[in-house]
């Protein structure tokens, strides 16, 4: 990261994890990668790809286009490694929400019916703490050629009134769509990481725990993109981990039985110097699952998975041939 000329990489490996230099001739001097570049001049940054209908890859992350100002990005490429001129022309779309300043985009999903969904948070200014900026989610619907889906929040965008850093998305048989990151009622940032937040859980028995540090969660949106107030409390479901550590989320996934897993990194307070594994699972009405984690508490906080005491840092996961 850093550099002006940052462009989106795709490197496409063989069975045998050698460069697919054979198939995937459209790449750097048929080296079996390519770059893809929205402006020259100025950085951009992919956060996720996703293999689509027809061997279609696309890859959503952020592009620089003014001294400060992001926006949302995306790629789609054939299966050789050529731009796809079926979407949006030339292969390529940035996306200004008009509402926020700084909008970056983690999460990519391609659903059943052709749909492209990207979700992340836009950054606010925030006049009262100078070196602040408050981050609000932002959610957008493209259709398959990539115009945004009007049937999505009336315009295929939304930015919803709410403080949160969304980093992973997911869509259920229900066509409905979860997105997961760190949640909180007031999500202030510094340099990236969230001050302490006050947020409710639900706990298994339906009663509510208040947190007042940064948390892992999810939201929930119908197909249409109208948020699920009957989630959780309160239209979230969240997850405290015991003492009250700080906790944020990086990827979610939905078991077989569509409950929601989230894996993330916490410390114990703010002053800790060592992150450790975070993992919490809710039933699908936003209770954490009981049936799950530690003491039956729905979650999971590594005590130190190294014996160097280093900062470990969950990015991705992915379930096994067992669940």
């Amino acid at each position: 990261g850093g550099h002006p000329y940052e462009r989106f990489l795709v490197v496409r490996y063989s069975g045998d994890g050698k460069l697919d230099t054979h198939n995937f001739t459209y790449g750097h001097e048929e080296n079996g990668y390519r770059y893809v570049d929205f402006n020259s001049q100025k950085p951009e940054r992919e956060y996720d790809v996703v293999v689509g209908q027809e061997g279609r890859i696309v890859i959503g992350g952020c592009a620089r286009v003014g001294d400060d100002d992001w926006r949302f990005a995306l790629a789609r490429l054939h299966s050789d490694g050529r731009l796809d001129t079926g979407f949006d022309e030339d292969g390529k779309e940035i996306t200004n929400f008009s509402t926020t300043f700084k909008e970056i985009g983690h999460g990519l999903v391609v659903t059943e019916d052709r749909k492209i969904i990207l979700v992340g948070e836009g950054w606010v200014e925030e006049r009262e703490h100078n070196t602040y900026h408050r981050a609000r989610l932002c959610l957008a619907k493209y259709n398959w050629d990539g115009t945004l889906d009007e049937t999505w929040s009336t315009d295929g965008k939304s930015v919803p009134q709410i403080s949160a850093l969304a980093k992973a998305v997911a869509v259920d048989e229900h066509g409905r769509v979860y997105v997961g990151g760190t949640r909180g009622a007031d999500v202030l940032v510094r340099e990236g990481y969230p001050r302490a937040v006050t947020a409710v859980v639900t706990n298994p028995d339906g009663s509510g725990s208040s947190c007042n540090v940064p948390v892992i969660g999810f939201f929930r949106y119908d197909s249409d993109g109208n948020r699920d107030m009957e989630l959780g409390r309160d239209g979230y479901a969240i997850a405290c981990l015991h003492g009250n550590r700080l906790a944020h989320g990086t990827d979610l996934m939905l078991d077989d039985d569509g409950r929601p897993l989230m894996a993330g990194y916490g410390r114990r307070g703010e002053d800790s110097d060592y992150q450790r594994f975070v993992l919490a699972k809710w039933d699908r009405r936003g209770r954490l699952d009981t049936q799950f984690g530690f003491n039956n508490t729905g979650t999971v906080f590594t005590k130190d998975p190294f014996p160097d005491k280093s900062s470990n840092v969950i990015r991705a996961m992915t379930f096994d041939n067992q669940g």
